[in-house]
């Protein structure tokens, strides 16, 4: 099998240089990230089109940096009025990641399967406090591959929310889904999801025209391969296209939380996060994603909506076995 890199293409940068804007996220504490984004950073981020290359931006700091805290930042180069513009990275002690979709699943797949209870909860609840409330006194519990996650999460997310604002909606809250489904494949002994449609342990490398969750994929011989995180980025269903995203196969992760959401309908951490979210109760994945995507968050449920969101998931890793035999597997 075609082994994928886990890491995307991190370079090294020991100091960060001064930037034309910066921000420390800890000044925006108790504003949702959402909103940091919409009154603060946004037009910071929204500058002229450059022809440098994007890291090169990056080094001699032609862009707008979020500290974190003292080992993690965000970096933001290169945006400007096109939701297709500018390239966002995290830099974490030193290692400067450039993450595509791709690599956040292959990394919250390997670390969501090496944590304990704690670890998970301890990883879910700072993204929560992060995009809830701009708090990241969560990520100084955190270290190694998880620290750097979260950090590089929150920098795609920051992108996506950018394009939102632009008008390319729902690429942000497909990031966090799912993330979020990465604790219950954890506790699969076989990864299963849906892929197209149908629940199952296969899926194909990705590739242009490989996959279409209306129809039978364009598959190459010798492409096939065991199920992975991965499988929810994809490039279109056209030949022809290079658009690739998380957001393009939302029929499949959207079928999954509806499954985890149904077995885990009595969780009392459930009932309480819809509580909040004023969700519709049918995928409670979907409904805590969109409700910080959507301006619907208080950063006042913050705090409580972090200790549910990582207990349920915790619940839910723990249940994946249980849950994964109610659905049929049609390999």
């Amino acid at each position: 099998m075609l082994m994928i890199p886990t890491i995307a293409a991190d370079f090294t940068l020991p100091m960060l240089p001064k930037f034309d804007m910066e921000f420390n996220l800890s000044d925006h504490t108790g504003k949702t990230f959402y909103d940091f984004l919409k009154s603060d950073l946004k037009d910071k981020m929204n500058g002229k089109r450059q022809s440098t290359a994007d890291g090169d931006l990056l080094k001699t700091g032609n862009g707008v940096s979020v500290k974190l805290n003292d080992r993690n930042y965000n970096i933001h180069v290169n945006f400007y009025n096109d939701p297709k513009s500018g390239r966002s990275y995290g830099w974490t002690d030193g290692l400067v990641g450039d993450w595509p979709d791709l690599a956040i699943l292959n990394n919250t797949e390997a670390i969501t399967k090496s944590f304990s209870d704690q670890q998970l909860q301890d990883f879910y609840a700072t993204l929560v406090q992060m995009v809830g409330k701009c708090d990241v006194e969560g990520l100084s519990k955190l270290g190694g591959m998880a620290e750097r996650v979260a950090t590089n999460f929150l920098a795609i997310y920051s992108a996506e929310e950018y394009r939102a604002t632009l008008g390319t909606r729902n690429w942000d809250d497909a990031l966090f889904e799912t993330v979020m489904l990465g604790a219950f494949h954890a506790g699969q002994k076989t990864l299963t999801k849906f892929y197209m449609g149908k629940f199952s342990t296969r899926s194909y490398m990705q590739a242009p025209g490989i996959y279409d969750d209306h129809g039978t994929p364009e598959v190459t011989p010798g492409t096939a391969k065991a199920a992975q995180l991965n499988d929810y980025w994809q490039f279109s269903a056209s030949p022809d296209s290079r658009r690739s995203g998380i957001n393009l196969t939302r029929p499949d992760f959207e079928n999954m939380g509806t499954v985890i959401t149904s077995y885990e309908s009595n969780n009392s951490d459930l009932k309480a996060i819809e509580a909040v979210v004023n969700g519709s109760g049918k995928n409670v994945i979907k409904d805590i994603t969109q409700y910080f995507a959507n301006d619907k968050a208080k950063a006042s449920d913050a705090d409580n909506l972090a200790g549910r969101v990582a207990s349920f998931l915790v619940q839910v890793r723990n249940d994946a076995e249980k849950i994964t035999k109610t659905v049929k597997i049609t390999d």
